[in-house]
């Protein structure tokens, strides 16, 4: 299994340096990453890699999307908002409908549909007894109205997981989740791009829903009022994707400075006037707590001033970028197995 998942990183991080790092200035200066990287990740099987091969997806399990997760934290780039899109497609995975799995699930493992999350709205925060956006039925249609902001993917956004109201006042019980495809939808519109402190290539954004039609068949899981539940239910996916990640980043963070201060010449008067980075290990917990768990270190009870940092120790890429069908043949444990 360690074998199988290595290659699948190798694969990931030789991608990662070849198709996102070189781009990853413009992507901040434009504020979102584009269409193309999704479908050449879809295409190389980057996507959805534990959703089943039946539906389309790599039909491995949590570890393989947890290498993404890493590979992206650890070089910054937070713009490929896969984590959302993962947290998309499992919704469809756990509480969708036989129908919306097989309509939906292989476009998004291809990156022809991008994942988004609709729950944040203006005044309300994610509190969902505060959430005005409303479905109304209308014959075979749902009639959606309403706003939303803070939304990931959202301006690149092609399906999204659209939390409305179906039965105001009804509370938990009157909320449901609609599964929304963006292409030429009346009245739906991509408000501005948020400026934030970080994630510069990140396309949060708002969005406006105004008499927007949806079919009925798009309601996840065919009933109405279990939004809640199905939004409770994958807490802890979303949870843990959000750990994973923020781990890689800290690897990234702590990786980063250790290489910079090899390479780095500083000026003489800056050395005089400040002190390097190993030697103020011992006087930041967080930092000595860090070096200690790092996998750089040799030993757990070494002394972090003692220890002089290793230089970025980043997966080996020489293995081949491969198609889907190829890499993912390339894993034993990635047979196919219900998600």
């Amino acid at each position: 299994m360690e074998e199988d998942l290595a290659i699948f990183r190798a694969t990931a991080a030789r991608f990662l340096e070849a198709e996102m790092v070189p781009n990853d200035a413009q992507w901040r200066k434009q504020q979102h990453v584009g269409k193309e990287i999704w479908r050449k990740a879809g295409a190389l099987g980057l996507l959805c890699t534990d959703v089943s091969a039946g539906y389309g997806g790599g039909g491995g399990d949590f570890r393989h999307e947890v290498v993404l997760y890493e590979e992206l934290a650890r070089r910054g780039l937070s713009g490929f908002g896969q984590g959302v899109h993962s947290i998309c497609a499992h919704y469809l995975v756990n509480h969708g409908t036989t129908e919306q799995k097989q309509r939906f699930l292989p476009r998004m493992a291809r990156g022809e549909l991008i994942g988004a999350i609709g729950m944040t709205e203006p005044g309300a925060g994610s509190d969902l007894q505060g959430l005005k956006t409303r479905a109304i039925r209308d014959g075979d249609d749902y009639v959606i109205n309403g706003s939303k902001i803070f939304i990931t993917n959202g301006f690149l956004a092609e399906l999204i997981a659209l939390v409305v109201k179906t039965q105001p006042g009804a509370g938990a019980k009157g909320t449901s989740i609609i599964m929304v495809e963006t292409a030429g939808l009346e009245g739906f519109r991509v408000g501005r791009i948020l400026d934030k402190m970080g994630m510069k290539s990140q396309d949060t954004s708002e969005l406006f829903f105004e008499n927007v039609r949806v079919p009925a068949a798009n309601l996840l899981g065919g009933a109405e009022g279990q939004g809640f539940y199905q939004l409770m239910g994958d807490l802890p996916y979303e949870r843990a994707v959000i750990a994973v990640a923020a781990v890689g980043a800290m690897e990234g963070a702590w990786l980063r400075p250790s290489s910079t201060s090899r390479t780095a010449r500083p000026s003489a008067r800056a050395l005089r006037n400040s002190k390097t980075p190993s030697s103020n290990w011992p006087k930041s917990p967080a930092r000595r707590a860090l070096h200690e768990c790092s996998p750089t270190t040799a030993s757990p009870r070494s002394s972090p001033a003692a220890s002089t940092p290793s230089p970025p120790q980043w997966p080996s890429t020489g293995s081949p970028i491969r198609s889907r069908k190829s890499s993912m043949s390339a894993c034993s444990c990635m047979a196919d197995t219900a998600t």
